[in-house]
């Protein structure tokens, strides 16, 4: 059995084998007063993942699915836990996180537990990062995606929303100045990609950002990869 409990509750019996998932040490508590068995801090999510997420609820999806795509690469520390949950009986999840039921311990629950299937074993569904390493196509059909793949597909960029036959993503920089640097960073990837997406400029410091793909008249493959090429740029 796999249970997870918030490592400021009071330890008991019940608990089994308890091992701390948290990367960092959590505030305030001694390790005596923690009474860890195990601190594998090497299978939380990377510190790139971990505050980008920043315990925030509206990226959840997303950070659900960045996480469990680490995980897939971390067999032997997985295997670790599953092999404690064999000699134990009972293994305890350990977090520090307030929020109860977004936390990266619910997710290594899940992923443990095997609720999600793989993806290995579910052709359809695509990685998160398939988009971010791909280059722009011409898409091989005349068809726009399907909002079912769509969905899925936007869960890999970031706070991008679905909207009729396109992707939309609202900025707000911090001038008119960097608003303009924004665009220009965005009409380079475009370029370089060779598909571009409409851009709009408002009250000064607002950025809109709508991708379609005009020759399927709808959503293709090649708007989320733009968008998440979009996702990564890095400003003054």
């Amino acid at each position: 059995m796999i249970k997870i409990k918030r490592i400021y509750e009071q330890p008991a019996n019940e608990d089994g084998f308890r091992i701390l998932v948290d990367r960092l040490w959590p505030r305030g508590i001694s390790k005596d007063n923690a009474k860890i068995d195990l601190w594998l801090k090497e299978i939380g999510p990377s510190d790139k993942v971990r505050n980008w997420f920043s315990h925030d609820p509206k990226k959840w999806q997303g950070f659900k699915t960045r996480y469990e795509a680490e995980l897939r690469t971390k067999k032997e520390l997985v295997d670790k836990i599953k092999q404690e949950e064999k000699e134990h009986g009972t293994v305890t999840l350990l977090y520090s996180a307030k929020d109860e039921e977004h936390n990266q311990a619910v997710v290594l629950d899940i992923f443990l537990k095997g609720i999600n299937p793989p993806v290995d074993n579910c052709p359809t569904a695509p990685t998160p990062s398939s988009v971010a390493q791909e280059k722009c196509k011409p898409p091989k059909k005349a068809l726009s995606m399907l909002r079912e793949e769509a969905e899925k597909h936007l869960k890999q960029v970031e706070d991008w929303n679905l909207v009729n036959n396109a992707i939309e993503k609202n900025y707000k920089l911090k001038d008119f100045r960097q608003a303009i640097e924004f665009i220009n960073k965005v009409a380079d990837i475009a370029e370089a990609e060779n598909h571009h997406p409409d851009i709009l400029l408002w009250n000064w410091n607002n950025v809109k950002l709508t991708l379609s793909t005009h020759a399927v008249k709808g959503l293709s493959k090649n708007d989320f990869v733009l968008a998440s090429r979009i996702d990564k740029i890095e400003l003054k």
